[in-house]
């Protein structure tokens, strides 16, 4: 059996789609914004290592992160994804996304997310401090710790008719 292959990118506003998946992950879609990405001038950022990159950014620049999702959608197919990402709240309290992605998209549909959250942590679980990032930023050895309420479905097929 051959793999489908999807064709994914951003929707340019929020649809019958974007609801439902919406709906699915408990967010209000009201919430929904594009943002435009924006390269740091003080490092380079990891191609979609969104948290890490945030995480760094707020040890240059101060601010915070906003934990969300990313969405993108196949019309053609009928599919439609959503994938949990970090921006970087500014000192303004603006949502900057600052993580470069694999398939070059500049601009992306993101929802914030209120409730779920990830935690910085080493390999052996203790918490990554802020010192040791601005010694060695990309060097060192991450795991995600993941704080789901539930076992959130990341993608799913997603009728708009």
């Amino acid at each position: 059996m051959e793999p489908i292959k999807f064709n994914s990118s951003s929707p340019k506003k929020v649809n019958v789609a974007v609801r439902n998946i919406a709906q699915h992950l408990c967010l209000d879609v009201g919430n929904a914004v594009l943002l435009k990405f924006h390269r740091p001038m003080e490092f380079k950022p990891e191609l979609q290592n969104c948290f890490f990159n945030v995480w760094v950014q707020i040890n240059f620049k101060g601010g915070g992160f906003q934990h969300g999702w990313l969405i993108a959608q196949d019309t053609a197919k009928d599919f439609i994804e959503a994938q949990f990402h970090a921006v970087w709240v500014d000192p303004n309290g603006d949502y900057v996304d600052i993580t470069p992605r694999a398939d070059g998209q500049k601009r992306v549909m993101f929802i914030p997310d209120f409730d779920r959250q990830i935690r910085l942590t080493h390999s052996d679980g203790r918490c990554f401090s802020r010192q040791l990032a601005l010694i060695s930023p990309f060097k060192r050895r991450l795991s995600l710790a993941l704080s789901f309420p539930d076992s959130t479905l990341l993608s799913q097929q997603v009728h708009s008719s």
